[in-house]
C-alpha cells in the first residue's frame, strides 16, 4: 500500500484532533486575520510564518502516515500542536483549493462559469477568502459587502470606508496631518455612538475595533494621549468597550484580542488595557489571558528571541497584571523588580486591586501578605483588610484587623478607630 501523501493527512478533521479545541479555534482566528505568511511546501514538508505575539516558524508533515507539526513558540517547543500549526494548516488546505480537481475544457467566462457552478459552496469561500488575502482591494470590497448585508445597514458599509480612508498610512502623522484626519473621525464617532444607541452593538463593535487599531498603528508608539488624535482613539476604545458590554462576544475571544492588542501597540495609553475588559472576558477569560501573557513574556527572554527592549517590557507588565488578577504570588514575584520581600509589595498588590474594582482580590492578596510576614505585622495591610471587612459588614472581622493594626501602631487615632468600632458591633 502507497504511503499517505500529505493531501491525505493535512486534513481540517485531522487539525481539530491533533490540537485542543483551545488552539484549534485560536489557529482559524490567527489564519482568517492574515497572520499566515511565507507559506510553501518542499518534499512534503508545509512551511510557514505566523505571527502571534511575535513571528513563529511552523513546520508540517508527515511521519508514519500522521501529520506531525512543530513551531517555535512557547507551546511548540514543549511538542503541542498548537494554534499557530493550526493556522498553517489551514492556510495550506485553502491554497490547494485554486488547483481544481477537475480541468476546465476552455478559458471562456462560460466554461468557468460552469466550473465554479459545480464546485462546492466551501470550496468557493475558501477560495475567494484565500484571493482576498492576496488581493487588498477585493478584501476591502468584500469587507464593505459583509458589514452591509450581515448588519442590515448600508450606512455601515460608508463608515467602514471613512474610517479605513481616514487612518490610511501614507506618511508619518503630525500635528497639523491629525487634525484632517481627526476633522474625518469625528462625525464617524459620532454616527457610531448613534448606532450603539440604536442597538446596533454588533455592528459598532467590529468598527470600533477596526478604528482603534489603524488609528493605533498610524499613531505610533509615541502618540501623546491627551493629542486630539489619542482623545479620538480613546473615542473608538470607549465605543469598543461599550458595544462588547451590549454584544456580549466570547470571553476567550475577547480576551485574545485584548493580548494581541496590548502586545502590538506599544502606545503608553494602551498599558494595562485588560483591566477595562475585566468584567467582559471574566475568569474564564483571564485564566487564558493570563497564560498568553505569561508564555508571552517567557517567550521575549529566551535567549536569541528578536524582541525590543519596549516589547519586553511591555510583555512584562503584561504577565505582572495577569499575576496580580489570578492571585499568583509566584509569577508576580518574578515579573516584580524587587520581587515580594515586604508586606509593602503585598499591600501594594492589593491597593491596585481595588483600583481595579477587584476587592475580592485585594483581600486575598492582603491576607497573603499577612501570612507572609507574621514576624512583621503591617498596619497597612490591616487597615485595608478591616475597611474591607466594615464594607461588607463583617464587623468581628473587621474589629480582629482594627486590633492587629493598633498591635502594629499603638497610637490615639488606632485606639479610637478600635473603640468606635467596639461600640458599633
Amino acid at each position: 500500500m502507497a504511503a499517505k501523501s500529505l493531501s491525505e493527512v493535512l486534513t481540517r478533521r485531522t487539525l481539530e484532533g491533533l490540537a485542543s479545541r483551545e488552539s484549534f479555534e485560536q489557529g482559524r482566528r490567527t489564519f482568517f486575520q492574515g497572520r499566515v505568511k511565507a507559506l510553501k511546501e518542499s518534499d512534503g514538508v508545509v512551511t510557514a510564518s505566523v505571527r502571534g505575539a511575535d513571528w513563529y516558524d511552523v513546520k508540517l508533515w508527515v511521519v508514519n502516515e500522521k501529520l506531525t507539526g512543530s513551531c517555535t513558540c512557547a507551546s511548540g517547543r514543549f511538542g503541542q500542536f498548537c494554534g499557530h500549526c493550526v493556522a498553517a494548516g489551514a492556510a495550506w488546505i485553502v491554497s490547494q483549493g485554486f488547483c481544481a480537481d477537475e480541468p476546465v475544457a476552455s478559458g471562456s467566462t462560460e466554461a468557468i462559469r460552469k466550473h465554479l457552478d459545480a464546485l462546492p459552496r466551501k470550496k468557493l469561500v475558501d477560495m475567494l477568502m484565500a484571493q482576498a488575502k492576496r488581493d487588498s482591494a477585493l478584501r476591502q470590497k468584500l469587507a464593505q459587502v459583509a458589514v452591509r448585508s450581515h448588519r442590515g445597514d448600508p450606512e455601515f458599509g460608508d463608515l467602514r470606508y471613512e474610517v479605513e480612508r481616514a487612518t490610511r498610512v501614507t506618511e508619518p502623522w503630525h500635528v497639523m496631518r491629525d487634525r484632517d484626519r481627526v476633522r474625518k473621525l469625528e462625525p464617524v464617532l459620532d454616527a457610531l455612538g448613534r448606532k450603539l444607541g440604536a442597538g446596533h452593538a454588533a455592528g459598532v463593535r467590529e468598527l470600533a475595533q477596526l478604528g482603534l487599531e489603524r488609528t493605533a498603528e498610524a499613531a505610533g508608539e509615541t502618540c501623546d494621549p491627551d493629542s486630539e488624535l489619542g482623545q479620538v482613539a480613546d473615542r473608538f476604545l470607549s465605543l469598543h468597550r461599550n458595544a462588547c458590554e451590549a454584544a456580549r462576544p466570547d470571553p476567550i475571544e475577547l480576551a485574545r484580542w485584548v493580548f494581541d492588542f496590548e502586545m502590538d501597540f506599544l502606545n503608553r495609553a494602551y498599558e494595562g488595557m485588560v483591566f477595562r475588559y475585566l468584567d467582559l472576558i471574566e475568569e474564564r477569560g483571564l485564566a487564558f489571558y493570563r497564560k498568553l501573557a505569561e508564555g508571552g513574556w517567557r517567550e521575549s527572554k529566551r535567549p536569541g528571541v528578536p524582541c525590543s527592549p519596549r516589547k519586553r517590557a511591555r510583555a512584562e507588565a503584561m504577565a505582572n497584571n495577569a499575576a496580580l488578577l489570578a492571585v499568583d504570588p509566584a509569577l508576580m514575584a518574578e515579573t516584580n523588580p524587587n520581587g515580594l520581600d515586604s508586606p509593602w509589595a503585598y499591600y501594594n498588590c492589593a491597593n491596585r486591586s481595588l483600583k481595579a474594582s477587584q476587592p475580592d482580590k485585594a483581600v486575598a492578596w492582603a491576607e497573603l501578605g499577612v501570612k507572609a510576614f507574621p514576624d512583621q505585622p503591617d498596619e497597612s495591610l490591616h487597615r485595608l483588610l478591616a475597611d474591607e471587612h466594615v464594607r461588607r459588614g463583617q464587623m468581628t472581622e473587621a474589629l480582629n484587623q482594627v486590633w492587629a493594626m493598633f498591635t502594629c501602631l499603638p497610637t490615639g487615632e488606632s485606639y479610637l478607630r478600635l473603640a468606635k468600632l467596639a461600640k458599633s458591633r
